[in-house]
Order: structure tokens, then sequence, then C-alpha cells
């Protein structure tokens, strides 16, 4: 329920979880994931991988590796107070008002960070680490990691993401037109002081 709230689009708020999901069997789980797989399989039938970049997914880790055990993650990582304010500067659709306030951004990272490290801890999960600074200041050696990451082979395409002409509607709809920038990088630097509550949060200041 509190998926279905919190994030009603979701591909996880459309399956048919008990209200403990500590009851589940492993019928249970095989069901819900063959639906799943179903529904993605209609969506995308020749797709090889496919990838749910909604930034609440580091929530749902331990249901994500019950129902689907060979999953791979890829845990994007950037300088925290740029991650913020990059939240903070796009409006988003659904429940996610802690995205309007500094100072509830920033404790949400911080918790974020902790339930990843948690996850990584006790997950037998494969878990990728993509850094932003690292990989638009050495796109080709970040873009083969997450390739092989991935299990797929590698094709030089892959440097030109913004020539595809495949439709987006993500927040970074802007972005995957444009080659790889790096006017971002330290991007709270711009705003001075009036970051402050943001740092404070961050147990930056």
């Amino acid at each position: 329920q509190i998926i279905r709230t919190l994030w009603p689009g979701h591909a996880v708020a459309h399956m048919i979880v008990p209200g403990d999901p500590g009851r589940l069997t492993s019928r249970d789980l095989t069901a819900q994931a063959r639906r799943f797989l179903l529904m993605l399989h209609d969506l995308h039938p020749k797709a090889a991988r496919v990838t749910d970049k909604l930034p609440g997914n580091g929530m749902w880790l331990g249901l994500i590796h019950a129902l689907f055990p060979e999953a791979r993650v890829v845990h994007c990582r950037r300088d925290p107070i740029d991650t913020c304010l990059s939240c903070y500067c796009f409006e988003f659709a659904g429940a996610l008002s802690f995205a309007y306030d500094l100072e509830s951004l920033g404790r949400y990272h911080i918790e974020m960070d902790r339930l990843m490290s948690h996850w990584k801890a006790v997950l037998p999960m494969p878990i990728h680490d993509a850094v932003y600074e690292d990989l638009v200041t050495d796109l080709d050696t970040g873009a083969r990691a997450l390739v092989e990451f991935a299990g797929l082979p590698w094709d030089d395409a892959c440097l030109r993401f913004h020539e595809a002409e495949r439709t987006v509607r993500t927040a970074s709809m802007d972005q995957v037109r444009r080659p790889i920038y790096t006017s971002s990088v330290r991007r709270a630097d711009r705003f001075g002081a009036r970051l402050d509550p943001l740092r404070r949060a961050l147990g930056l200041a």
C-alpha cells in the first residue's frame, strides 16, 4: 500500500503483494515475477535488457532481489550536494514532496545512502557504482564497464547515445539529446550560502 500510494506509476505498485510481505511464499514470488516479466515483454518484446531508473528504486531492492534473483543494479552516484540540487530544480510528478525542501532533501539523501550501504552488505545481488563525475570525464571507460556489467556486447553507438531517436519521457529528456558535458560538475558552488540549509542537512557545514 505504501508503494502504491507514494509511487502509483511504479511497476512494483501494480503487483499484488499481501499485507505482510514476510508471508510471501516462493510460489507467490514466482507468480508475481512472471506477471511482471509478461508486462515488460508486452512493452518491449525484443529488449535484451530493461532498465527502470525511478529515483526511489533503492528502497525496494530487497523485494526486487526476492522476485528477480538474477537482477543487476546500477547505483548512480554523484556529489551529494549536486545530486540534491538537481532534484530541487526539477518538478517531479507524484508524492516526492521532500524534493522541494533543501533540508528534507539532505536528510533523504543521507538515509538513502545508508540504505544502499545496507543492501550492499546483506544482498548477494551484483551492484555496480556508476559515478557521475567519472562518467562525464571519461565516458569510454565508464560506458564499457557499465555494458560489461550488464552482460552485453560492446557497441560504439553507446558513445553516441545523443544521436538515438527513441522517445524519452523522464527528467533527463533534454540531457540525453546532448553530448556529454562537464558544466554541471560542482554546480552547487555557484549558489553559495543559499544552499547552506542543504549543506547542514548533509553534514557538510
